[in-house]
């Protein structure tokens, strides 16, 4: 669903990664068990792509405008100021400010002073001067199969798992503790609560204060 060129893919892209993604994987696990995609399965694939595209453009945008912000470690003094000009661009983009999006800009924005691990935020955006919508698109990809893996974890039909190579993007993961979705008719809610590794220059109680403004602006 990410595609392989920094953009969203097209049917025949879509159709081709799967099935070279299928024989690779029968190549190294032969006796593995493969979820078979017919022609209703891509299109309603296809379909999720396009409902949420929309939100993806919004999101694209919120991080071209923001990197320029988190490029850099700030100073602890400037660090509300550059929260709220984040909050605001997120606003105006009309995304939800616990989206995960916006939580992990906030978290390359809350990394530790000395620039030591964990970096989970700022290894998953990658923000850079220069950041384009490429680099965007790779991000909010990883972003997007976070959801899409808490949101199937509420289905109830199998226990799910995430495999990758990306140490961070298990970090994030992890650190931002989803409840399992819950299902109404097609659209789902997902709880999360976000851990202090998420944050690590806030104290708990400074994250409390934090998800407390997010709150209070978030209508």
């Amino acid at each position: 669903m990410e595609g392989a060129g920094r953009k969203r893919p097209s049917e025949t892209e879509f159709r081709d990664s799967f099935t070279l993604a299928c024989a690779a994987i029968r190549q190294r696990l032969p006796r593995a068990r493969l979820i078979e995609f017919g022609d209703e399965s891509v299109r309603a694939a296809l379909q999720t792509i396009e409902d949420s595209h929309a939100r993806y453009l919004a999101e694209r945008r919120f991080l071209i405008e923001v990197c320029r912000y988190i490029c850099d470690r700030r100073p602890s003094a400037a660090l509300r100021h550059i929260e709220e000009t984040i909050l605001r661009s997120a606003r105006q983009c009309g995304l939800d400010l616990f989206s995960l999006p916006v939580l992990t800009v906030l978290s390359c924005l809350y990394e530790r002073r000395d620039g030591l691990e964990p970096l989970i935020g700022r290894k998953v955006i990658k923000p850079c001067r220069g950041y384009d919508e490429s680099r965007a698109h790779n991000a909010l990809s990883d972003l997007r199969a976070l959801e899409y893996l808490a949101a199937a974890d509420g289905l109830g039909t199998a226990n799910l798992a995430y495999c990758t190579r990306d140490k961070h993007l298990a970090a994030l993961w992890c650190s931002l503790r989803f409840a399992a979705g819950r299902w109404r008719a097609n659209d789902v809610e997902i709880d999360l609560r976000p851990g202090g590794d998420l944050f690590p220059r806030l104290s708990e109680d400074e994250i409390d204060a934090l998800l407390e403004r997010l709150g209070e602006q978030r209508g």
